[in-house]
């Protein structure tokens, strides 16, 4: 394209008036034409722009709020876990499950000698 333009701007100085006339009316209305499609491809790129600004941004927040969000889980996990009567409760679950598995052994080991 640019080819084609360069060469209708050399027949500008080497025509006749009216061929120079007409070549001047092209080149009015193509650059009138090009300045319009060149605002409207600057404004679509402006507005693309500014949706990956949005988008980023609420991206962004988004990743903030969750990790805020896993934070309070953490610190709250971290609170229950030190809390005393977790910690004991915790205590005596193992040692029932120890004292249930004692008690299997048993029940095993006095089967096999009654059989």
């Amino acid at each position: 394209m640019e080819q084609s333009i360069a060469q209708v701007l050399l027949l500008k100085g080497q025509a006749s008036k009216e061929m120079e006339q007409a070549i001047v009316t092209f080149e009015k209305k193509f650059m009138h034409s090009f300045h319009l499609l060149r605002e409207n491809v600057l404004a679509a790129s402006h507005q693309q722009q500014e949706a990956i600004k949005a988008a980023s941004l609420q991206i962004f927040k988004r990743k903030a709020s969750f990790q805020n969000y896993l934070s309070g889980i953490s610190t709250d996990l971290l609170n229950i876990s030190s809390h005393h009567s977790v910690t004991l409760l915790a205590k005596t679950l193992i040692e029932k499950e120890e004292t249930a598995e004692q008690l299997k052994s048993a029940t095993g080991k006095n089967i096999y000698i009654s059989a």
